[in-house]
């Protein structure tokens, strides 16, 4: 190999060198780029990942922790370990030990019950039992079964609401003298069944005013309807005004937020505007010693239950909600469609108002009434 040659073999693997490491660099940078563009991407979608889930618990948490979302799922999760007579039983006690610390942190205590809740308990003697009554909390289904009870009709299949509410021969307390009530309320079993607050309210608005065919059925609540439109609707038509019409979410929540002037109208009404008025104020819980408050989230389990001990299991059950007027009010699609229109003043009145229904039957605050 002569001088020549050995010059050109020397030049020629330092231009590949460098060749190669030109492209080398031009590579590793694309690849390097390209892998922090992907590294971003990642991260970005775990960070709204994260959002949303933490979104998706704070509602699960915060509204979804409503006995309907939280307290079933906890009785299908101990179902296989715990028999459900315990569970039950448990949780009659921590409701009742709630109470009692709620009612006494609200300075409720009274041993005077009011005229007012008298007038919501039925009772059947044969069984000694008095039932207080909540609008939309499932009545019409245990006035079915008290019918039967109190030997009225033979079964509570085929009783329409209408049938149950107009021709049902009820004993109130309040027909009874002041000893036999004394006596009455010392020995006989007492319940009772409440439901979320809130879903309460949206369902009476659902059923009773913004279903027309029901509307123009129950006549009683027209004079609610023209109420609420001739305060709070601006430029109201004259059909509006005498028929109540088509009173709408904002309305009925402006309607219930003024509270005096609500009373005042309300002031000889007793069966119709409790289906509104706060639970605790129907029932008198604080003053009334019950054996056993429900819940209506939990109405197939607690029912069963409670007729179960009161030995009656086999006569008679509590109806499905194919009986019923369903208005979709527990659905959380339907119930934050609603509550999303309202102003974080509206919310916080409304809070105020119903406040002791949460805390008296231990359904925790809805996430999103501010604080205040």
């Amino acid at each position: 190999m002569n001088d020549g040659e050995g010059q050109r073999i020397r030049e020629e693997p330092a231009m590949n060198s460098k060749t190669s490491l030109d492209d080398f660099d031009s590579l590793s940078m694309k690849r390097y780029m390209l892998r922090w563009c992907a590294l971003c991407m990642v991260a970005m979608v775990m960070i709204v990942a994260w959002e949303m889930g933490f979104y998706v618990a704070s509602i699960t948490e915060g509204r979804g922790s409503l006995p309907k979302y939280h307290t079933n799922r906890r009785h299908v999760s101990l179902s296989e370990k715990e028999d459900p007579k315990v569970i039950i039983e448990r949780e009659q006690s921590e409701r009742r030990s709630n109470l009692k610390k709620e009612c006494e942190l609200a300075e409720m205590d009274s041993n005077t019950v009011s005229e007012y809740t008298i007038k919501h308990m039925l009772v059947v003697e044969d069984y000694e039992l008095v039932y207080c009554f909540i609008p939309k909390v499932g009545c019409s289904n245990w006035k079915r079964i008290l019918m039967v009870l109190d030997n009225q009709t033979d079964s509570v299949q085929g009783l329409t609401s209408d049938e149950v509410h107009i021709n049902g021969k009820f004993k109130f307390l309040s027909t009874y003298g002041q000893e036999e009530r004394t006596r009455i309320l010392k020995d006989y079993n007492k319940f009772f069944f409440v439901r979320h607050p809130f879903e309460r309210i949206l369902s009476v608005f659902k059923n009773k005013l913004e279903n027309l065919k029901n509307y123009r059925k129950n006549r009683h609540f027209h004079r609610f309807g023209r109420e609420m439109i001739k305060r709070w609707r601006s430029s109201a038509s004259q059909a509006e005004l005498l028929t109540g019409e088509n009173a709408t979410w904002s309305e009925f929540l402006q309607y219930l937020t003024h509270t005096q002037r609500r009373r005042k109208f309300e002031m000889s009404d007793v069966y119709f505007s409790d289906h509104w008025t706060e639970m605790y104020k129907i029932c008198s819980p604080c003053t009334v010693e019950y054996d056993f408050i429900g819940l209506l989230e939990n109405v197939a389990e607690e029912s069963k239950y409670f007729l179960d001990k009161l030995g009656v299991g086999r006569k008679v059950q509590y109806l499905g909600s194919e009986t019923s007027r369903p208005t979709n009010s527990s659905e959380r699609s339907v119930y934050e469609k609603y509550y999303s229109q309202l102003s974080h003043e509206d919310l916080v009145k409304l809070w105020e108002i119903y406040k002791y229904d949460f805390q008296f039957f231990g359904y925790p605050k809805p996430w999103f009434v501010p604080d205040l």
